[in-house]
């Protein structure tokens, strides 16, 4: 004989069992189901955190070496003149637009309908990963998803330049400050697109199209995705500096693709984010890498023995010369021209 309570229960509908498992932690609960209030200390937002820690990172390696103030221009220390140059690289690379020819409005038009074209199917590219999981790609996905990480990736770049100062290696602290600056320029840009969008991200919604847009909320920053931006920017420096060994290329852009793609795997970004976030990252770094290789080539610095010797190649040269022309003049019948040019003694 069945009790009331097992009576109602028995006629509870079939998914009685899916919503009892469906008690959400507060980062996971449906979009609908949270009181999104904006953040009131929005400056203090965890992504620009990041920006915090790389400002205390270059503020304590200035401190405790004074002597990098005193470095040459592009000798790649961290000294102002490597800050005023990074600002001006920032002015650069957003007023490029403005300078484009037609090739790059075309490159620029194939991202943005490879973006919306990814953007359609975004549900669906989501369902095929969570559908198709293993114990080996979560792994290597829980491995690669460091490699975005902004503490983890700006601990590494402050070690590289240590390196580099300590072993006296010019290429190591160049490679490790356009890092450190291009971390901080798609930062700011990647940001900045957060604030103004607020996407949800998978993890809270079943619909990729709720977009919350402009407002300070810590909450729903979906796009672009910050891990994706951060990966591809140390690898497009690595790829750009070793261009003349493209394995190193192929190696840095299938790390970075593999933590774009554990942000999808983990359900905390859909497939648009990652790729916006991986190609706007590439491009800014692959600007900010080819100014600074153009402020090379416009500012060599001459050694100055380099003019010691030219001086002493000339006064040998002056020498030789006077005792060559007084065998030729005596031998031409111009001996008293050349003495009188050069105020010598006639014999």
């Amino acid at each position: 004989m069945y009790s009331l309570s097992q009576t109602f229960s028995s006629n509870l509908p079939s998914d009685r069992y899916i919503m009892s498992n469906q008690m959400y932690s507060r980062s996971q609960a449906p979009a609908w189901e949270r009181n999104n209030k904006p953040n009131p200390i929005c400056m203090l937002h965890y992504s620009m955190l990041y920006l915090i820690v790389a400002i205390i990172i270059l503020s304590t390696l200035i401190f405790f070496s004074p002597s990098m103030l005193q470095a040459q221009e592009h000798d790649y220390y961290l000294n102002p003149k490597f800050v005023s140059d990074a600002f001006d690289n920032t002015f650069d690379v957003f007023k490029s637009p403005l300078h484009w020819e037609s090739n790059n409005w075309l490159k620029a038009g194939i991202f943005t309908g490879s973006a919306i074209l990814l953007y359609a199917y975004d549900r669906q590219m989501q369902n095929f990963v969570q559908e198709h999981k293993s114990d080996f790609i979560t792994s290597l996905t829980d491995a690669t998803n460091y490699l975005g990480n902004g503490y983890f990736v700006l601990s590494a770049e402050a070690l590289l330049y240590c390196y580099g100062h300590i072993a006296s290696d010019e290429k190591a602290r160049r490679i490790s400050l356009e890092m450190l600056e291009s971390f901080a320029v798609v930062g700011v840009t990647v940001t900045g697109l957060k604030m103004l969008t607020h996407r949800h991200r998978p993890s809270t919604s079943d619909s990729p199209d709720i977009w919350d847009g402009p407002s300070f909320s810590s909450h729903n920053i979906a796009f672009p995705s910050g891990h994706a931006a951060v990966a591809f920017s140390w690898a497009t420096v690595f790829a750009e500096e070793f261009s003349e060994k493209p394995i190193v290329g192929i190696v840095s852009y299938t790390l970075a693709a593999c933590t774009a793609f554990s942000r999808v795997y983990k359900n905390k970004h859909w497939v648009s984010d990652v790729f916006v976030g991986a190609l706007l990252s590439h491009v800014i770094t692959k600007k900010i890498v080819s100014l600074h290789a153009e402020k090379d080539q416009n500012s060599i610095t001459i050694n100055p023995g380099f003019f010691v010797s030219i001086f002493q190649f000339f006064q040998n040269s002056h020498s030789i010369f006077l005792q060559q022309g007084k065998l030729l003049s005596q031998q031409k019948g111009w001996h008293h021209l050349l003495c009188n040019a050069y105020q010598l003694e006639i014999p």
